[in-house]
């Protein structure tokens, strides 16, 4: 049976290991990575994966999935081929975004310390194993995860645990320990990542036209079919995952219903899977059409004036969106402290701060104008991030105004009760009623709004815990 250290033995071992030498040891090399498990369907009584079959390679990894259900993910360590780890203990935290929900957890060690808050973002959790682990591919834990918005996509991130610099330790007297050189990330309607060790490439799903999906290499599903279609690295097996027909446009108001990869090698104008040319409403009927690009870098089939009254810009005739002719958004900063997703044009156009192609808004922390600061005797200052900090305030961001009465205090929640009341309490004690961490006063949580009263508690935490910001990637990181 798994022992659980107190956190007072968790900081004893921080401040042990600390003092030990930091020399390269046996676990140099060794990252850790999360996988779903696609064969582990969770239930409150059954969702235990450390019995589960182990990844024979870092490469296998499956780092991306889909949809609001729960599924389990692995965490598990890996080290190059030529070495022999001998791994005691593991350190490791978590970072994610508030519309992504922890269910559930689990440690495949012989004892684990966790900070008070794990499995929330930025706690830690070191697990210990009385025999070394030994293998190339080993799980430490698993977590039940959820995407409470699966329109949006989310990253679930591997991070240095909070309290602590190494990431393993082996068993000598004098123990040596090592930093992950890699810490994966899963990605729930996103690409995942993690580098393996000795450079090793992840697989993903391949779609064969000619017979059922596999998990390849990029390079070996080119190889196996001039039609196969590459699903990403870290992609799972879509089952029935075949290339479909669709409109292809060509000049003169044509159309042909052929394969993506044809009607480019044709150089056509693709309109999509499942598009036909009989629809009355298809876009070859107009001459010319080409791609349109938008403020959020999205591309889409368009006459030149229908591009131009939806404000978008048209790219040309018969320039297709694949390849994506639009330049690639990023994170950008808004003067009052919001960060939505735009390419660069647009986000100057808005008076903001382009963070370059590719940032996203739950790993940009931007910079916040004079916002509400809740102080620890619940009163509340409009000033400016770093002064709140300075008073260990909790700041609100985002320009927001000081509630009219008490707001809750640095590390409160809004809890609401059965009987509608509503307290300033640790996360710890609210557990099993529904909270709030963006309110900032018992008077704006609405406990006993209709909608609230008559649904379940579930669903009151589903639908009111860390709602996303207008373009579904606001950012979080520095709020409350």
């Amino acid at each position: 049976m798994m022992e659980r250290l107190t956190t007072a033995s968790l900081l004893g071992l921080a401040m042990l290991l600390a003092a030990e030498r930091s020399l390269a040891g046996p676990n140099a090399g060794g990252v850790l990575y999360l996988h779903h498990e696609e064969s582990i369907t969770y239930t409150q009584s059954d969702g235990d994966a450390c019995g589960a079959a182990v990844p024979s390679a870092c490469g296998e990894a499956v780092t991306c999935g889909s949809g609001n259900q729960i599924e389990v993910i692995s965490i598990l360590a890996a080290f190059p081929q030529s070495t022999t780890p001998r791994v005691e203990r593991v350190a490791v935290g978590l970072d994610y975004p508030p519309r992504l929900t922890i269910a559930d957890f689990g440690f495949c060690g012989d004892s684990v310390g966790t900070s008070a808050a794990w499995p929330m973002s930025a706690a830690g959790a070191v697990v210990s194993w009385v025999t070394p682990r030994t293998g190339a591919v080993f799980r430490v834990g698993w977590l039940a995860v959820s995407n409470l918005d699966d329109q949006v996509g989310a990253i679930l991130s591997i991070v240095p645990h909070p309290e602590i610099a190494w990431t393993f330790a082996d068993d000598a007297d004098v123990a040596r320990t090592d930093t992950a050189a890699n810490l994966g990330q899963f990605g729930f309607g996103a690409h995942g990542a993690v580098i393996c060790p000795d450079g090793a490439e992840l697989v993903g799903g391949c779609c064969i036209p000619s017979g059922p999906c596999r998990r390849l290499t990029e390079a070996d599903c080119a190889l196996s079919d001039r039609l196969a279609l590459f699903m990403g690295a870290g992609s799972p097996c879509i089952p029935d995952c075949r290339r479909r027909t669709g409109a292809c446009c060509f000049p003169g108001q044509l159309c042909l219903e052929l394969e993506e990869v044809e009607c480019v090698e044709l150089q056509g104008y693709y309109l999509g899977d499942n598009e036909q040319c009989t629809n009355p409403r298809n876009l070859c009927r107009y001459d010319p059409i080409g791609a349109c690009c938008f403020d959020r870098g999205d591309c889409v089939p368009a006459t030149p004036a229908g591009c131009v009254s939806r404000r978008g810009t048209y790219q040309g005739d018969l320039v297709p969106c694949n390849p994506m002719p639009c330049a690639s958004p990023g994170a950008c900063c808004l003067p009052n402290g919001e960060c939505w997703t735009f390419v660069e044009s647009a986000c100057i156009a808005q008076g903001g701060a382009f963070q370059g192609e590719g940032s996203v808004c739950d790993l940009t922390h931007c910079p916040q104008p004079p916002s509400a600061c809740c102080l620890a005797d619940s009163t509340c200052r409009v000033i400016g991030e770093q002064e709140c900090a300075a008073l260990l305030g909790r700041f609100a961001g985002h320009g927001t105004p000081c509630p009219d009465g008490p707001c809750a205090p640095p590390g409160t929640v809004v809890c609401c009760l059965p009987d509608c009341g509503c307290q300033y309490v640790s996360l710890a004690e609210c557990a099993g009623y529904p909270y709030w961490r963006d309110f900032e006063s018992c008077e704006e949580a609405l406990c006993c709004e209709p909608a609230v009263r008559h649904t379940s508690w579930g669903g009151i935490k589903a639908r009111y815990r860390g709602p996303a910001g207008r373009d579904g990637a606001r950012d979080r990181s520095g709020v409350r």
